[in-house]
C-alpha cells in the first residue's frame, strides 16, 4: 500500500541518458518500498503511472513569461550552448520552462532534483519552492555549480567566478559563464537551509564542495542503486546468443549514448584495437552509431533501451572498455559489475572507485592508447582460465556498493534526517 507523503524527482528526460536512468531506477525503488513518489520531466516516452510530464499554462502571464524567457536565451553568444571543442556540453542557467515546473511543487513533501539542464531556470524556480519543504539535489555531472560547463575538464575557475573559460573561443562566451555562475549563486542563496546535494562519487562531492555556489551546503555522497536481480552473470548464455559469438571469441563491449561524443574517448579505444588480433576478438558498440567513423569490423548490437535485453547484452560479453575523458559514476560501470563483467576504465572522475586493479577490472591513465592496449591484453590472456574468479569478484563488489534495495534505503534514511515523514 503506497503512502500519501508525495516526493517529487525532476529530471529533464525522465528513463534517457545516464540521469533518466538512475532517477527512474530510484523513483522505483522507492515505490517499491511503499513510498508515493512520481518522476517529472519533458516528454516523458513511457506511459507510467508514476511519470509525469511538464505541461504548460495558457495564461496571458505564462505565456509572456516563456517568450521573454526564449528572447534572452536566443541572445545568448554562439558557441555557449552545444559541443566546444573539447566535449564538454554547455547549458545556460535560464530555461522557458521553469515556471510550469513550479506547479508541482504545492503537492510535494520532499522535492529531489536530478539532472535539470534546459528544465529548470534558476531565477524562477528556486525561488517558489514552498518554505519548509526539503530540496534534495543529486549532481549527475559539473553543470549544476559551474558557469554553464559540464564538465570543466582541468579548470577550476568554478571555484571563484569562472568567466575566461578556457573551453569556449569567444570573449562573449566566455563572459557569459560568469554571469551564468552568479545568478546560480543568488538564486541558491535563497535556498541554502533548506538544499541538501548528493553525488554518486567523491569525485563530485570534492569537487561541489570546492565551489563558489555549493560551499557550506549539506553533501552527501549516495551511489546510483541498480537492479542486480537484472543486471546478474547468470544471463551470460542468452547474452552470447544474442551476441552470436563463438565460445573461445573474446567479446569487448563499448557503451555510449553516442558514438560521436569526444568526452567518451573513441579516438583513445580506436587507437588502442588497431592492432588487437580481430580473429579471437569480437568487438562490440551498444549506443547510436552517429555521423562518427565506426569501424566495419567492430558489431554494432543498436541503441538499446529495454533493460533486460541490456542486461543479457553485458553478461554475454567478456570485458566493458570505459576510455573516457570526463565521468562522474557511469552507469555502464555499474551494470557491467553487477553482470559480473570486469573493466578498463580510465583514471579519471569517479572510475577509480569502482574499477579497482585487480579486482573490478584495470584503470589506465586517460588518453594513453598504448596502455589501455596493453590492459585489454593482460584482461584477455588472463580471462579464459580467471573468468569466474573476475565474476564473482566483480559481483560481490557490486552487491556491496550499489545494491538497488540499500541505495534506496539510504535515501529514506537522508529524507527522514530532514524531517520528512512517511
Amino acid at each position: 500500500m503506497l503512502k500519501t507523503a508525495e516526493v517529487y524527482h525532476f529530471c529533464t528526460y525522465p528513463t534517457r541518458g545516464g540521469a533518466g536512468i538512475a532517477a527512474d531506477r530510484l523513483v522505483r525503488g522507492l515505490r517499491n518500498d511503499g513510498v508515493q513518489s512520481k518522476l517529472v520531466g519533458l516528454n516523458p516516452e513511457h506511459d507510467s503511472p508514476y511519470i509525469e510530464g511538464i505541461a504548460y499554462s495558457n495564461n496571458i502571464l505564462s505565456n509572456v513569461r516563456r517568450r521573454i524567457r526564449n528572447w534572452q536565451l536566443g541572445r545568448i553568444p554562439v558557441g555557449y550552448e552545444g559541443m566546444s571543442s573539447s566535449g564538454a556540453v554547455f547549458f545556460s542557467d535560464r530555461s522557458p520552462n521553469g515556471r510550469a515546473l513550479c506547479e508541482f511543487f504545492q503537492k510535494a513533501s520532499l522535492l529531489h532534483f536530478h539532472w535539470m539542464c534546459d528544465l529548470i531556470d534558476y531565477g524562477d524556480v528556486l525561488e517558489q519552492i514552498p518554505r519548509g519543504v526539503p530540496l534534495v539535489w543529486t549532481l549527475h555531472d559539473m553543470g549544476v555549480f559551474t558557469g554553464g560547463c559540464s564538465y570543466s575538464l582541468n579548470c577550476s575557475r568554478y571555484e571563484e567566478t569562472c568567466g575566461e573559460c578556457p573551453q569556449l573561443e569567444s570573449d562573449a562566451a566566455k563572459k557569459e559563464t560568469s554571469r551564468s555562475l552568479k545568478r546560480k549563486v543568488d538564486a541558491v542563496r535563497k535556498v541554502r537551509d533548506n538544499l541538501t546535494i548528493v553525488c554518486p562519487s567523491n569525485w563530485m562531492a570534492d569537487k561541489a564542495r570546492s565551489s563558489s555556489m555549493l560551499n557550506g551546503i549539506r553533501c552527501e555522497v549516495i551511489r546510483n542503486g541498480f537492479d542486480l536481480d537484472v543486471f546478474n552473470p547468470s544471463r551470460r548464455v542468452e547474452g552470447r546468443q544474442l551476441i552470436g559469438c563463438a565460445d573461445q571469441e573474446t567479446v569487448i563491449l563499448f557503451v555510449a549514448a553516442s558514438f560521436d561524443n569526444p568526452l567518451k574517448g573513441m579516438d583513445t579505444l580506436l587507437t588502442a584495437m588497431e592492432s588487437m588480433d580481430s580473429s579471437t576478438v569480437r568487438i562490440c558498440y551498444l549506443g547510436d552509431k552517429g555521423e562518427g567513423h565506426f569501424p566495419q569490423h567492430w558489431q554494432w548490437l543498436g541503441k538499446v533501451q529495454d533493460e533486460q535485453k541490456l542486461a543479457k547484452l553485458y553478461a554475454g560479453s567478456d570485458l566493458l572498455v570505459v576510455p573516457s575523458n570526463a565521468d562522474n559514476y557511469p552507469n555502464v560501470i555499474c551494470e557491467a559489475l553487477g553482470s559480473g563483467v570486469p573493466v578498463i576504465g580510465s583514471d579519471i572522475g569517479g572510475i577509480p572507485e569502482l574499477v579497482r586493479n585487480g579486482e573490478t577490472g584495470f584503470l589506465f591513465e586517460r588518453g594513453r592508447s598504448d596502455e589501455l592496449g596493453s590492459r585489454i591484453q593482460q584482461l584477455i590472456t588472463d580471462y579464459p582460465g580467471g573468468r569466474n574468479k573476475w565474476s564473482r569478484s566483480c559481483r560481490a563488489f557490486a552487491e556491496r556498493t550499489f545494491e538497488l534495495r540499500h541505495i534506496t534505503e539510504q535515501h529514506l534514511d537522508l529524507y527522514r534526517s530532514l524531517g520528512w515523514k512517511q
